[in-house]
């Protein structure tokens, strides 16, 4: 792996949710995230090499197609340093910065160091029950509340995730642990990358390898899908210590800005 692959896999890494309001350009690319979000219009890619003008340019314009005065733009490692400084030009505030961490999946999984705990199961989401608890740790660990446990639809809503998981797209995971959901994670696989996500573990079980458990988990489906990289954007305060510890390397950061985009004008 070197510091250009891992950084192009993290800037290819784009969600969009089905049916989100969304604006895309030749050199950006803004989301109208859900409600529940603490910042629900986001820039979450921006082209390499384009010039800050034409990227300030392009959210004022976007902004004004959404209807929205405040902006969260992701900057990258990819990106020259003018674009975070023409951010900060316009007062643009500094508001999180995740680590982009990376290793090879069979790499990490040979370490004799990495012995498995059978007093922890994890699978993928496969009932009712798998989903709501799923939910309940999202929403006491992350915030906010659920939309899918909220709706009508909480069947359809688990057949996406199993017809994921069967056509090796990845998707959500659970670790249970006496028949109590302890923790959640989620992978997502595109092409030879595996993108690692959403891993949290309830208080009362931190510290015992639970979300150990998780990443060996979505290492190991990694690594039967054919993915030879696993990536993570980490935060600093919470996964990417356990994560290098883990075998995972650091190759760079994004920072995300929260911007007025009155202010983004030439």
């Amino acid at each position: 792996m070197d510091v250009h692959e891992v950084m192009a896999a993290a800037a290819r890494w784009v969600w969009i949710p089905e049916d989100a309001e969304h604006v895309e350009t030749a050199n950006l690319i803004m989301v109208k995230y859900p409600a529940s979000f603490r910042y629900q219009y986001q820039v979450v890619w921006i082209a390499p090499d384009v010039r800050p003008r034409d990227v300030l340019r392009d959210i004022a314009v976007a902004a004004k197609t959404l209807a929205t005065r405040q902006v969260l733009v992701w900057t990258g490692t990819l990106y020259s340093n003018e674009l975070p400084a023409a951010l900060e030009a316009r007062n643009a505030m500094l508001v999180e910065e995740v680590a982009i961490l990376a290793c090879a999946p069979n790499e990490v999984l040979r370490d004799p160091q990495y012995p498995a705990d059978r007093a922890v199961s994890v699978r993928s989401l496969e009932s009712v029950k798998d989903l709501v608890d799923y939910s309940a740790i999202s929403d006491r660990i992350f915030g906010g509340v659920t939309s899918f446990v909220e709706s009508s639809d909480i069947d359809a809503r688990l057949s996406a995730i199993t017809d994921g998981w069967a056509r090796g797209r990845g998707g959500e995971v659970i670790a249970v642990a006496e028949g109590t959901a302890i923790g959640i994670a989620g992978v997502t696989f595109a092409e030879s990358d595996a993108r690692l996500w959403g891993a949290a573990v309830i208080p009362e079980f931190r510290g015992k390898g639970v979300y150990r458990e998780l990443l060996r988990f979505r290492l190991q489906a990694a690594l039967d899908r054919g993915a030879t990289l696993a990536i993570v954007k980490a935060r600093n305060a919470s996964s990417a210590p356990i994560l290098l510890r883990s075998g995972f390397v650091s190759f760079g950061s994004e920072r995300a800005y929260v911007l007025d985009p009155e202010s983004a004008h030439p």
